[in-house]
């Protein structure tokens, strides 16, 4: 566990990994390796680990899956006395992989010259490397330890701490493939998901972690990212009454909502801005900012009001309105919290040296510093009217959230858990930003987004949370390499892509360029190559890209009020609110999308429960859709769709399945398909239903699923099948009059990438729709349920059996499915 950066202060220590048996890796072979020790790779596969005592099994499998992965992926460099040092509490020594950064980087040193200088070996090494990691995946993806009661459909008898050492090492080797070689070769391994072990998911339980943000950080986090997070520190919140959906510990009632003082002895008064200014201007249709002003000498707080004018820089704050700062009835708040206002704002101003503001042209701040007064501040507390009173004038202010925090210079996050964290190292930062209660509302997601200089208040400062771009070098020395490896691996990764992806969200939202602090415009740079990619793809579909990276952003968040959902994501792409809020809640969601043109196609992959109106069946009714299980895959906005009368038009590669089989019936199913013309091979695609919702009675997709076929006329029906899948085959055919086919997210030209899922969706139409379509708006088909397709292989004609596991559970297709690309109108 050497390899992964630790917090400061860790909760528990690095576990200890104990080497199992002094009889390792023998570097002969890993395929034979089975055989050579006495078991029978066939029933290990299948999730059979009985045929030798547990102990035995146990040292086996370490032996094959660790020590023989890094001798076989790192060459010399992966010798396993390389990785074990003697420790009195172990027989045979302890797992040490202080040299894992320094052996990976000499080994893609050293395949990197080989690609460089033609070796004819360097293709065969790469795939070897390749296979190496795919076959611990594959082991990772089925089996988990005994205790762990998420559904993986085999145990195998190891501690929790072997295990969790496999899942690191797989992610290690995997991410570390992609960055060292991308200017060489497309590397498949980026894509390789290993599921974290249920050691770190004991571990948050065991400190009191909500049962809602450990579902969401299982399915967001790798291994190494979530073993990071799970040695945090945290202050406990009382979560008993959690679930895996929904945190009761941060919603707000607003009838017994209680604003909170700085200390809870507190007892001071409330005090507030002279709200008939604040009317005003937003009856104007402007943004009010507010100054706090403090006599020292007389101890008075006075406000100032004022209206935006398009010159004033000023701050937003962005805040949980369960940490206490809201407030359901007026306009005010107590005198230490605005006092509290004031000295932050006063801290955050003092972070730039009178200097460098009469560089800027900052005279104003500088004026404001010595006269004790704040910066011109927005805050919704105070600036939006909370009564229904005024339900005009707060439906004006929502609709100036989007100018309010995308024109502020910088907004300012205040979040109770943060201010009670000390600054530490980027990942640890960056980490408690990505845990907070402020990262798991919706209100915030806008906020976060529209803000160009995005501060987090922490206990002793402020960290600037987009101060993330990193240089990605066409040629890289040895150090470079261990820099770029201990990047990849660190978990600051990858909640670095979580802030970045903020920032695509924010080059597809804004209305114009962002200011500077004085004078021109500027526009948006990316030092990342992969960022500015990104950015460039958004161009000529800047809406779509929106409100697809939107409808992402909104998986895990959620708002105090459930009809807040759609004000705030329809304010933040700028969307019209107008007779939103008069509209049944399972209204809404279609009274934003059927006034939108064009729509991402991809939207057709979202999770959640869907809106049961004709021709609208595609369409999730809600934002966020926290009570349903999102598809694990890739996505991202690949084109548009366009909304007609008979339904949503999109174009996806796709497969016409067999005649008389009926998807909507099984689970699980593997189907072949022709490659082209002239290639004698064939090749096997798995689909899985996706169970949305936590009461499945299925097991998770397994990606790298070998299976056996023997022919029969429709399908083969395995024996030993669990009841749930133990359909006659009448009950999974349909009326020849139908076809079914499966649309899928990634194109087949690019090339599928083996055992990694892909998002896809099962659809239904008659036969005669196929002949009878409409050439602009495509095949009507009725969207049946989503699904993920795992590409298993290709072998040649005549062969029944693809690479994989064998899986008892699969209905195997005997007649062969047809490749398409085509347009669906998906109703």
């Amino acid at each position: 566990m050497e390899h992964i950066e630790s917090p400061h202060a860790p909760a528990y220590p690095q576990p200890k990994v104990p080497v199992l048996s002094t009889e390792l890796y023998d570097g002969l072979g890993l395929a034979s390796f089975p055989d050579r020790r006495g078991f029978n790779e066939r029933r290990l596969i299948s999730g059979d680990f009985t045929e030798h005592p547990a102990s035995e099994t146990a040292a086996f499998l370490q032996a094959w899956l660790y020590f023989g992965t890094l001798r076989e992926t790192l060459d010399d460099f992966g010798v396993p006395q390389r990785f074990i040092t003697i420790d009195p509490e172990s027989e045979h020594g302890v797992v040490d992989t202080s040299l894992l950064e320094d052996s990976v980087a000499l080994r893609l040193q050293a395949l990197r010259t080989q690609f460089y200088s033609g070796d004819p070996l360097a293709w065969p090494t790469y795939y070897r490397i390749e296979d190496c990691i795919r076959k611990l995946l594959i082991f990772c993806s089925f089996a988990t330890v005994p205790g762990d009661k998420r559904a993986f459909p085999a145990e195998w008898p190891l501690s929790p701490e072997v295990d969790l050492s496999l899942r690191l090492l797989g992610r290690c080797l995997a991410s570390s493939l992609y960055p060292a070689l991308m200017f060489i070769i497309p590397s498949n391994t980026a894509f390789f998901r290993f599921p974290p072990a249920y050691f770190t998911i004991a571990r948050m339980q065991e400190a009191g972690w909500c049962p809602r943000e450990i579902s969401m950080l299982t399915e967001t986090l790798s291994p190494c990212a979530l073993h990071f997070a799970s040695r945090l520190r945290r202050a406990r919140l009382d979560h008993s009454s959690c679930s895996t959906r929904l945190c009761s510990a941060r919603q707000v009632d607003t009838s017994s909502y209680r604003t909170g003082h700085v200390v809870e002895e507190c007892s001071c008064g409330f005090i507030g801005p002279p709200f008939d200014q604040i009317l005003t201007i937003i009856r104007r249709k402007q943004i009010p900012l507010l100054t706090i002003g403090f006599d020292q000498v007389k101890q008075t707080v006075t406000f100032d009001v004022e209206a935006y004018t398009g010159k004033q820089v000023y701050v937003a704050f962005s805040h949980v309105w369960s940490d206490g700062l809201g407030n359901p009835n007026s306009n005010t708040l107590p005198r230490c919290q605005i006092l509290r206002l004031h000295n932050l704002l006063q801290n955050l101003s003092s972070q730039s040296s009178v200097t460098h503001l009469f560089n800027i042209g900052h005279f104003g701040t500088f004026y404001r510093r010595l006269k004790n007064r704040s910066l011109r501040f927005w805050l919704d507390t105070l600036c939006i009217p909370p009564s229904d009173q005024y339900a005009a004038e707060r439906l004006i202010a929502l609709q100036k959230m989007k100018d309010t925090y995308e024109k502020s210079y910088q907004v300012l996050i205040l979040d109770r858990e943060l201010e009670s964290s000390r600054l530490f190292s980027s990942t640890e930062n960056f980490m408690r930003i990505a845990i907070s209660g402020w990262m798991r509302r919706l209100w915030t997601l806008q906020e976060g987004v529209l803000g160009e200089r995005l501060f987090a208040k922490f206990k002793d400062g402020f960290f600037e949370v987009h101060r993330l771009n990193r240089e990605s070098p066409d040629t890289l020395s040895f150090e470079d390499l261990k820099t770029m490896i201990r990047y990849t691996v660190s978990p600051s990764c990858e909640i670095e892509s979580i802030m970045r992806n903020m920032r695509y969200l924010r080059a597809a939202v804004i209305s114009k360029p962002e200011r500077k602090m004085f004078g021109t415009r500027k526009e948006i740079t990316y030092k990342n190559p992969e960022d500015a990619k990104r950015a460039k793809e958004a161009e000529g579909k800047t809406n779509s890209v929106a409100i697809f990276e939107a409808f992402k952003a909104s998986v895990y968040r959620s708002s105090s009020r459930e009809d807040d959902e759609f004000t705030c994501m329809a304010s933040l792409l700028a969307w019209d609110m107008t007779g939103l809020r008069d509209l049944p809640l399972d209204e809404r969601m279609h009274h934003l999308l059927s006034k939108q043109a064009r729509l991402p196609q991809e939207l057709i992959f979202i999770a959640g429960p869907r809106m049961q109106r004709t021709g609208w069946r595609w369409a999730v009714n809600r934002f966020g859709n926290r009570t349903a299980r999102q598809l694990k895959t890739e996505l991202r906005v690949s084109g548009e769709g366009t909304i007609g009368e008979l339904g949503f038009t999109v174009t996806f590669p796709g497969l016409i399945l067999p005649d008389a089989f009926d998807p909507s019936r099984c689970h699980d199913f593997v189907t072949r398909v022709d490659q082209e013309p002239g290639q004698d091979t064939v090749s096997f695609f798995r689909i899985t239903r996706h169970e949305e919702f936590e009461n499945t009675q299925y097991h998770e997709p397994i990606p790298g699923t070998k299976m056996e076929i023997r022919p029969s006329n429709v399908i083969t029906r395995q024996m030993d099948r669990p009841s749930s899948c133990n359909h006659d085959i009448d009950a999974i055919t349909h009326k020849h009059e139908e076809a079914c086919f499966v649309v899928v997210y990634s194109t087949f030209r690019e090339g599928p990438i083996q055992n990694v899922p892909t998002a896809a969706a099962v659809l239904r139409a008659p036969k005669s729709a196929l002949q009878d379509r409409d050439s602009d708006t495509g095949i009507p088909s009725s969207f049946q349920y989503l699904a993920t397709l795992e590409f298993l292989g290709t072998v040649p004609q005549g062969m029944h059996t693809p690479l994989g596991r064998h899986d008892p559970r699969l209905l195997i297709l005997e007649h062969h499915a047809r490749h398409v690309t085509e347009k669906w109108c998906v109703q």
